[in-house]
């Protein structure tokens, strides 16, 4: 079976081929996206299936997105996020969690963006509300840690102020917060994951794919996921020897995490580990993400 976008897909790959074909762009692959991508199908000679491949999306004008697009926008679907979204509270002691894999406060990561993002697109400084970018110019003036970017864009109870989020929610329409994100997440998330999975005889789609959600949602392959994965691989009598490589790694990172966070972690994880799964009430399909 050819690698292909199918009904029941969703994300970020799905709304840009939806923007393409002219249909409502909400991300998700259903019967409206699949009878436009049937005509282009028809536009260009072949019998028509509703599967948009690399084909489909030449005669749209686009490039067929790499591994990398892809997982990511399996991964930011999982998130739940879009380049202008931002956590309304601190719930996980992250700080101020903002974009399409839910970058932090916590690891530099949000100040990275907004800093290099204003270098190289300063105008965009005038679409912060005024109380919000005096602030800002402050924060971009010195070397703030953490703490002081935390104070100027979280409220005494942690909520992200207000004008944060529409700040947040308008630069993420920009071309160069949309680029700069991706690189982000290929540069921070992705090599990593990918050489992660070559370590660990995992090198496959599905293999980078999980750790790739593992970098984005938990950090990275730590020391703590390492013994955990090395002792359930050496106890042959224990059910996880039983089962998939990918399936050992899932349950190993989501028992090492916390408590109120381990049932999502590893409904994460054993999406790319069984080729499907359930998230948040969703079902996804790595066939329907152009993975398998």
């Amino acid at each position: 079976m050819p690698l292909a976008y199918r009904m029941g897909g969703v994300g970020l790959c799905v709304a840009e081929l939806q923007h393409a074909l002219g249909v409502a762009a909400d991300g998700i692959f259903g019967p409206q996206t699949r009878e436009a991508v049937e005509r282009v199908e028809r536009s260009i000679g072949r019998e028509p299936s509703g599967d948009a491949d690399a084909a489909v999306f030449s005669a749209c004008g686009l490039e067929w997105p790499d591994e990398f697009r892809r997982c990511l926008t399996l991964t930011s679907a999982f998130e739940g996020t879009g380049f202008g979204d931002c956590n309304p509270t601190d719930i996980d002691g992250a700080g101020v969690t903002f974009g399409v894999i839910g970058f932090t406060t916590e690891h530099g990561e949000v100040q990275a963006l907004v800093t290099e993002f204003l270098r190289h697109a300063p105008e965009a400084l005038e679409y912060a509300p005024r109380s919000f970018r005096r602030r800002l110019e402050q924060l971009l003036l010195r070397d703030s840690d953490r703490h002081v970017w935390e104070r100027v864009m979280l409220d005494p109870m942690r909520r992200v102020r207000p004008e944060v989020r529409a700040s947040f929610a308008a630069w993420g329409n920009h071309p160069q917060m949309r680029e700069l994100q991706v690189r982000f997440a290929r540069e921070r998330c992705w090599h990593p994951a990918a050489a992660c999975a070559k370590k660990l005889g995992v090198d496959t789609p599905a293999g980078r794919g999980l750790l790739f959600d593992v970098w984005v949602q938990n950090g990275g392959w730590r020391a703590a996921h390492e013994t955990h994965f090395a002792r359930l691989m050496r106890d042959r009598d224990a059910p996880p020897a039983s089962k998939s490589r990918l399936e050992v790694i899932a349950i190993a990172v989501a028992a090492e995490s916390r408590a109120p966070w381990r049932a999502d972690v590893l409904g994460r994880k054993l999406v790319f580990a069984r080729g499907w799964g359930i998230v948040h009430r969703r079902s996804y399909d790595l066939t329907l993400q152009a993975l398998a």
